[in-house]
């Protein structure tokens, strides 16, 4: 009878043991999953940014030249709005980790950095960036506690710690994050949000990523096509910017040291 107690009991044991090794290797393979998906967009969004600046010499010798001025003023608007996405986001989720770590670290949480790190890189994508962050905060104390209240229980201390990230994350959103990024995309929070979803739906973590500077882009070319429409100037009293340099021709313009 005693025997039978016992290879049951190591029955359950194994059978959670595995269960629970199973959930932290898709938990880990998810995370390298999403980080590895972040720097795809990362990457991509500086080659978009350059093959902007290409497309304004090649559009040179294709678009008529009384047009010039209204496609440059054009592309000077799409660029503007990818450089102020991205700045702000850059500065958005190193704002995000920051406090995080300045969170997790008062807290006694082990593995702050790591986390703060995971933290603000996923923050890059809105709304479910923020969500996705919350994960590892809560296992991590929720399997290991904490090292500055080592009395207080697991679940407990997991709970104050997602509590606290969400109104440091919310405060940063809704104070912060309209300051820093401007008018570089202009469009409602709402309409940010459902674009996030739809482009999580569509094209998982890279289109979340990208959705608001592409609806940004949409919307700039959208005002253009209206004005044209209705017979208006698209941008009354403004005069064309210089054409951008390509990285070539940046290059060559680099004066090269003379051997003594």
């Amino acid at each position: 009878m005693e025997s039978v107690n016992l290879q049951q009991i190591l029955d359950g044991l194994l059978n959670v043991a595995g269960a629970i090794t199973s959930t932290v290797t898709s938990a880990i393979t998810s995370v390298a999953g999403l980080a590895i998906t972040l720097i795809m967009a990362v990457f991509l969004s500086f080659l978009i940014l350059i093959d902007l600046r290409n497309a304004e010499g090649a559009l040179d010798r294709w678009v008529p030249r009384r047009y010039h001025r209204e496609y440059r003023l054009l592309l000077h608007e799409i660029v503007r709005v990818w450089n102020g996405f991205f700045r702000g986001q850059l500065i958005i989720g190193v704002i995000i980790g920051v406090l995080t770590w300045l969170q997790l670290v008062l807290m006694g949480v082990p593995g702050a950095e790591i986390l703060a790190f995971f933290t603000g890189a996923v923050s890059l994508i809105p709304t479910i960036g923020g969500l996705a962050a919350l994960v590892p905060l809560t296992l991590v104390p929720l399997l290991q506690g904490s090292t500055v209240f080592p009395e207080m229980s697991n679940v407990a201390f997991a709970l104050i710690v997602v509590g606290v990230n969400l109104v440091l994350q919310q405060i940063i959103w809704n104070v912060v994050a309209p300051k820093i990024l401007g008018d570089a995309v202009a469009l409602p929070l709402a309409v940010i949000i459902v674009g996030v979803f739809i482009g999580s739906a569509l094209g998982g973590i890279l289109g979340a990523f990208l959705v608001a500077p592409i609806m940004g882009t949409i919307r700039v070319i959208l005002l253009y096509l209206f004005c044209k429409i209705g017979g208006a100037d698209p941008f009354p009293g403004r005069e064309p910017p210089e054409p951008m340099p390509t990285f070539a021709e940046a290059r060559v313009r680099i004066p090269r040291r003379r051997r003594p």
